[in-house]
């Protein structure tokens, strides 16, 4: 039963913040493979659900927000705050590629899959370079994980 606390834990560690997974799971024991696929599909599993849950919160932020119509008033000037424009920077700086390479690894799997639901929705590869993305780092940090690990004790 221990070992399914453990699973779980490395499984949702991994779908969160990515980048401590595979360490944790190679401290906790577990081999180069099983690590390998409890990270990937961890990471996966947080992809997939914190983008569509970006896509399902950008709808009802839009809901909520309803726009007025020009028949009923002047529309509002859009509001920039410092959020806004630090979103904005990153996109125009990094654009998609840049966010799905840095995801995994310096921003946390929830933050960088709802921006790019945000941003980059209309992208039909989106999703597919963002699972890619956690596989490939999944493969070399669990490496440098469990390198690092033989050669230290």
């Amino acid at each position: 039963m221990d070992g399914v606390f453990k699973i779980g834990g490395i499984f949702f560690l991994s779908a969160v913040k990515f980048v401590f997974a595979p360490g944790a799971a190679i401290a906790s024991g577990f081999s180069f493979w099983q690590t390998l696929i409890i990270t990937i599909c961890g990471g996966l599993f947080g992809v997939f659900f914190f983008y569509y849950f970006g896509l399902y919160l950008m709808k009802r932020i839009a809901k909520w927000k309803r726009k007025p119509s020009l028949s009923d008033k002047k529309s509002a000037p859009q509001v920039f705050n410092r959020g806004s424009r630090k979103l904005i920077k990153v996109k125009q700086n990094f654009g998609l590629i840049g966010l799905v390479v840095l995801t995994p690894v310096l921003i946390s799997i929830p933050i960088g899959c709802v921006v790019a639901a945000r941003f980059f929705s209309q992208h039909r590869l989106t999703l597919p370079l963002m699972a890619t993305s956690v596989v490939l780092w999944a493969i070399v940090i669990t490496w440098f994980s469990t390198f690092f690990k033989m050669n230290i004790f």
